[in-house]
């Protein structure tokens, strides 16, 4: 805690009186200075309790607000080597929601009318009970992609110059986000899901070679795992971001895609 002190300074100039200084003070700078600090009373400390207490509330209740249970991309091969020739390819995000709050709960018809509002032609919003499905287009390019979505997607699949593949939400997100605070200040969509996942499937003549740190496939868990899809093939490499001790709170999830020749 610090303390508001009144403490008298040395007069300026030649003036009749000394000055007085609003300060702030520590509590050890406050006790050199052979200050008596007040004591709290048990009222001090009930309504201290109480404001960290609310605080904490608010916090978790941020933290908890928007987060997705799972975010699944089905990413077609054909998609990355569109990407890989400077054109854009298309895979499908669904992401899903899931909250208990009642408050969220009874604004559900506006949160669909913002919502499906942000999805595209193609995009479809589902809900049952507290849950909330959002199905959309995601544009899949390469980091140096300079031609025109024909609509404003919400996120895109990046294929960045090391060949990862990551998920990256759009300006257009960040308005959907600002469009549901209107409703209420917890709706900030957040893509720290507790599982992503990435669904490859091989649609085309192409082989490539896949490559994920720390994941799990088939509910096996894979310090590396690697795996060569071709045409026919598919695979579901899951990140899990639900645990502290996850990477993947620190980092957006990826995946290496390399080209076998």
């Amino acid at each position: 805690m610090w303390y508001y002190i009144h403490v008298a300074v040395a007069p300026l100039r030649k003036v009749s009186c000394g000055l007085r200084q609003a300060v702030w003070l520590c509590p050890g700078a406050a006790r050199k200075r052979g200050l008596q600090l007040p004591q709290d009373t048990e009222k001090d400390k009930t309504m201290k309790i109480g404001k960290y207490g609310f605080l904490v509330a608010c916090a978790a209740l941020v933290l908890t607000g928007c987060s997705p249970e799972e975010v699944e991309l089905d990413i077609p091969t054909s998609a990355i080597q569109k990407a890989r020739t400077g054109s854009s390819g298309e895979a499908t995000a669904t992401v899903v929601f899931d909250s208990e709050s009642s408050e969220i709960k009874s604004k559900l018809p506006k949160i669909r009318e913002i919502v499906t509002s942000y999805l595209g032609k193609d995009g479809k919003l589902t809900t049952r009970g507290s849950r909330i499905t959002a199905k959309f287009n995601v544009p899949v390019v390469s980091s140096s992609f300079k031609g025109a979505s024909p609509e404003m997607p919400l996120a895109r699949l990046v294929l960045n110059e090391d060949n990862t593949l990551q998920f990256k939400p759009t300006r257009q997100m960040d308005a959907l986000s600002k469009s549901l605070q209107s409703i209420d200040f917890t709706l900030d969509v957040d893509f720290k899901a507790k599982h992503f996942i990435f669904r490859f499937s091989g649609d085309d003549a192409s082989s490539l070679k896949l490559k994920a740190t720390a994941v799990f496939v088939d509910e096996k868990a894979y310090v590396a795992y690697e795996k060569k899809i071709t045409d026919g093939d598919s695979v579901d490499i899951e990140f899990r971001c639900d645990s502290n001790a996850s990477i993947y709170n620190q980092i957006d999830p990826f995946v290496t895609v390399e080209v076998v020749k």
